[in-house]
């Protein structure tokens, strides 16, 4: 009996510290809650399935501003290089080669500005191209965002402000682009 009765009072004994341990940890930052966090980013199968199809369905909703996109951000450059050259004047260019390499030979202490060496990546049209790729570029991460946005409505995390996300998002992104533009073309007009 004496087992049996120290059993019971271990028992209230255990419970009564239970009880002490779950109260501090409903108290805790982070003590026993990482577990429960992790379940918030199991998804099912089902989850995984409807995520797939709602992006599935936008992105086929768009599927030509996604071309289009991927276009400008990819290749807008280079075609853009592959125009300059059939529209460039090529004995122009040769002149320039070649009085160019007549200074280097003759004169030593002349400096030769290698900015103006009517090159496609020295010209207005180059600097023109890259900023509509940049554009592009940060157009397709804004649409990611949005991917993001529509994948979590689907799993259920509908807070009041997940419309916005993707609007913020693209304000604060090309706000930031422009002034680092900005700033480059600064610094551009003040060293030239």
């Amino acid at each position: 009996n004496s087992y049996q009765t120290m059993g019971k009072l271990n028992a209230v004994k255990d419970s009564a510290f239970a009880g002490k341990v779950s109260s501090a940890v409903a108290s805790s930052a982070l003590a026993g809650k990482i577990s429960s966090i992790c379940q918030v980013f199991v998804l099912s199968q089902d989850d995984i399935h409807q995520i797939l199809s709602n992006v599935y369905e936008v992105i086929h909703r768009s599927t030509f501003d996604l071309v289009v996109l991927f276009a400008l951000g990819w290749l807008f450059v280079p075609a853009m290089g592959v125009v300059y050259d059939v529209l460039d004047d090529g004995k122009d260019k040769i002149k320039r080669v070649a009085s160019r390499a007549e200074l280097r030979k003759n004169a030593s202490s002349v400096e030769i500005d290698d900015k103006n060496d009517g090159s496609y990546e020295n010209s207005y049209i180059y600097q023109f191209a890259v900023h509509i790729s940049q554009a592009a570029k940060l157009a397709l991460l804004v649409y990611l965002c949005d991917i993001v946005v529509v994948a979590l409505h689907t799993v259920g995390y509908n807070a009041e402000g997940w419309g916005n996300v993707s609007t913020l998002f693209a304000k604060v992104l090309y706000t930031s682009w422009i002034a680092n533009r900005m700033q480059r073309f600064k610094t551009y007009f003040l060293t030239k």
